[in-house]
């Protein structure tokens, strides 16, 4: 295992093999094991308890009885559109006239509609990974990540703390700026800011060095209107516009903030306000007090070192990973029914579950979801095994 600021991934195999051996155990315990079956509904009995469900195999259906329960573990639902236009109404709500809500590698909701349709109640607060939020430039590959840099909108003026809470609370505000562009603004001092950064998500790894970081910034200076973009990706690049989300973010040099801010398309008023944004953020920082945004003091290193940088993303919002709403349990895994009572033999897990976030994804611990998922199967699990 490798592990990161932010993270930890398997190697190449190693999901297969964990996986692998959750059969085995299962197999070795007396268990069994339906490959290429697909669970379709669950069967009730005439008080609605939970004693069996339906799967459906290539060759037909196969039903499977239970004494004890059936446990619904099959992730959340943000592959599925209807669902998503039918839940997420936040999103909806929050996403502007050019957006569109789609999933990057969420499930189909199949095992939530089931434990439904046997009368279980959907948790309230329908909450997501990313989808509802947005900070500069939203992408794995930002050159400073969610660093508590300046962040400027399309109008020209800084809208937020940027050093605020984990990353999906400091992009709370970029969801509700004007429809364009947002940028990150820093100076060549980088490395006094990343060396303050908070710890969490989209961190910046100072342990591996600033060397690739500078080198991007050398070509920024180099490229001028172009900025780090080189060959046919800076002829496929105007000023302002950068790469799509996921794709990294182009970035712009220049030893003046007027001439910065033309090359990233702002004119007239915008870049008089983009101008005027730099210069208090400087003033603040030099005073030590945010008094437009309370940022913590130590957050606050001015952008008067040059040549200055910046890059940016044109805000995009609908964008999520998974959802992490689903059906409401109780303290045992329990599917809550419509009187808030348990449903006798129906319990969920992960994000086939409810009620493990308030709201949305916010967490300044990475892998959270993961781990919440992982020990509420176990726990979950163990109870029903028990009972």
């Amino acid at each position: 295992m490798k592990s990161w600021v932010g993270t930890a991934t398997a190697g190449d195999g190693m999901l297969e093999a964990a996986l692998k051996r959750c059969v085995d155990a299962a197999e070795k315990s007396g268990g069994q094991v339906l490959f290429e079956t697909k669970g379709v509904q669950l069967v009730t009995d005439a008080d609605g308890a939970v004693i069996g469900a339906i799967g459906e195999r290539p060759q037909g259906y196969v039903k499977v009885n239970t004494s004890k329960g059936v446990i619904i573990a099959t992730g959340g639902f943000g592959s599925n559109e209807e669902m998503r236009e039918d839940l997420l109404y936040e999103i909806k709500q929050t996403m502007g006239a050019n957006d569109a809500m789609a999933n990057m590698m969420d499930r189909d909701g199949s095992g939530i509609q089931m434990g439904y349709w046997a009368g279980g109640r959907l948790d309230p607060c329908m909450g997501t990974m990313d989808g509802a939020y947005w900070y500069p430039c939203d992408s794995p590959t930002d050159p400073l990540g969610a660093t508590a840099a300046l962040w400027i909108n399309a109008d020209g003026y800084r809208y937020s703390n940027e050093g605020f809470g984990s990353t999906e609370i400091m992009a709370l505000p970029g969801a509700r700026q004007p429809d364009g562009m947002i940028v990150t603004v820093f100076d060549s001092n980088v490395e006094e800011l990343l060396e303050v950064q908070a710890f969490g998500h989209m961190g910046f790894d100072t342990t591996l060095g600033y060397d690739a970081l500078h080198e991007t910034m050398d070509k920024a200076y180099a490229g001028g209107p172009n900025g780090s973009a080189d060959g046919e990706e800076a002829a496929e690049t105007e000023a302002g516009a950068n790469k799509a989300m996921g794709a990294g973010a182009v970035v712009y040099a220049a030893d003046d903030y007027e001439t910065l801010g033309g090359y990233l398309g702002y004119e007239g008023e915008a870049l008089e306000n983009f101008v005027a944004s730099i210069e208090r953020y400087n003033e603040l920082c030099e005073q030590g007090s945010d008094e437009d945004f309370g940022k913590d003091p130590s957050l606050m290193i001015p952008v008067n070192k040059p040549p200055y940088y910046a890059y940016g993303g044109t805000k995009a919002v609908g964008v999520l990973m998974v959802t992490v709403g689903g059906l409401l349990i109780d303290q045992n895994g329990a599917v809550l029914g419509e009187d808030y009572r348990p449903i006798k033999g129906l319990y969920a897990a992960g994000n086939a579950s409810g009620g493990r976030f308030g709201w949305q994804y916010f967490t300044s611990i990475a892998g959270q979801s993961l781990t919440i998922a992982h020990t509420l199967g176990k726990l979950t699990g163990e109870y029903v095994a028990t009972s």
